[in-house]
């Protein structure tokens, strides 16, 4: 059985140890999680630190003092034996077994071991493998189903170092930080799970908050570093890719102020680039020729145009009058027109509709989308 196995690989050492007490600095004992060729396994390690003493002894005792391995093996699957449940449950007799014997070994060790001695046990409470496996099995036994969905696991075991990591970085960062969204309202707003936003905060560097120690229940991501982050990685694996309305769901929810400011001013650059002006002269579908006096946009982003008649000699009108773009046919520019009424000295509609045929552009009426990106 690995629990006896285990047990005698430890006790063993610690037997050794002890006899040897006068020459041991400090006794550790740790395990790792290791991969090949289809393998997974844990090594246990039993390592000793010696002191002063032990190197004042002729090299051969030194060399002879302590026999054995100072590791064991622990299979949790093979190449050919990789069934999902078996794993699971591999990792979770390990946790028992290794708790039971390092509680024994470490009771023997200080109570034989000289007193200035250091004992170091590496805690298996904090392994994110074990922990999620418990939880896995956990939620999958109250469903009545018995196949832990290993991958989904899996990725939550190699994010659970990096977020907790990222989110001792991002302390000073956050100080007086106030607005956070979870990885779980993105989910549930965007339909974005959270092993995918979490992977995105990782390899983004986005400063956030971890809630659960053992195993990460929820992570809270701040709102405006999140939106710099998306905003900027405009690539095949940004934001469009992976989070198409998230940005927009972010402006809606935490920024509405940001949000009209960023559309204010898209409006402006907008307004400040259409194709009409004031000053310039427009033809309505009706065939009128009058000019523009202001042109605005509605807060359906529906762009009016208000302009002057233009009377028969070219002179304006004191009324006006305001219409929406779908009202306009085409537009003559304004230094078009100055053109037309420096080179020619009578000044008539009907010759200056005639002169425009050539020189009108036609409006497209193309929709303004405010676009927060």
């Amino acid at each position: 059985m690995d629990s006896v196995k285990l047990a005698e690989f430890l006790f063993t050492r610690i037997r050794q140890t002890i006899v040897q007490k006068r020459y041991i600095k400090e006794v550790k004992i740790g395990y790792s999680y290791g991969e090949s060729y289809g393998n997974t396994y844990i090594t246990v390690t039993y390592s000793l630190l010696a002191n002063d003493d032990f190197r004042k002894l002729p090299l051969l005792d030194q060399h002879t003092m302590f026999q054995g391995s100072t590791h064991y093996i622990y299979s949790l699957s093979s190449n050919a034996q990789r069934y999902e449940r078996y794993k699971i449950n591999r990792i979770i007799a390990f946790k028992n077994i290794y708790e039971s014997v390092t509680a024994y070994a470490t009771l023997q060790l200080e109570a034989n071991l000289l007193p200035d001695t250091a004992i170091k046990i590496d805690s298996i409470h904090l392994w994110p493998n074990v922990n999620y496996a418990e939880k896995y099995l956990s939620e999958l036994v109250d469903r009545q189903h018995f196949y832990p969905h290993i991958d989904e696991m899996g990725t939550n075991i190699w994010q659970w170092e990096p977020l907790h990591q990222l989110a001792l970085e991002s302390k000073k960062e956050l100080l007086g930080e106030r607005r956070f969204i979870s990885d779980l309202e993105i989910f549930e707003s965007c339909g974005f799970s959270t092993t995918t936003t979490r992977r995105y905060i990782i390899h983004s560097r986005i400063p956030i908050k971890v809630k659960g120690l053992k195993i990460i229940n929820l992570v809270l991501i701040s709102v405006p570093a999140l939106l710099h982050a998306l905003k900027t990685n405009n690539s095949p694996d940004g934001y469009s890719f992976h989070f198409p309305g998230l940005i927009e769901y972010l402006y809606n929810n935490y920024l509405p102020d940001e949000k009209a400011t960023i559309i204010q001013q898209k409006v402006a650059a907008y307004l400040r680039d259409f194709i009409i002006q004031i000053g310039d002269l427009i033809e309505l579908n009706d065939n009128r020729v009058v000019q523009v006096v202001s042109v605005n946009m509605d807060a359906a982003y529906l762009i009016h145009v208000t302009y002057s008649i233009l009377k028969s000699d070219l002179q304006l009108g004191d009324r006006t009058r305001t219409v929406n773009i779908s009202y306009i046919s085409s537009v003559l520019k304004a230094a078009d027109f100055k053109e037309y009424l420096h080179n020619n000295s009578i000044k008539r509609l009907s010759l200056l509709k005639r002169w425009m045929e050539k020189r009108k552009m036609k409006v497209v009426k193309q929709q303004f989308i405010p676009d927060v990106r």
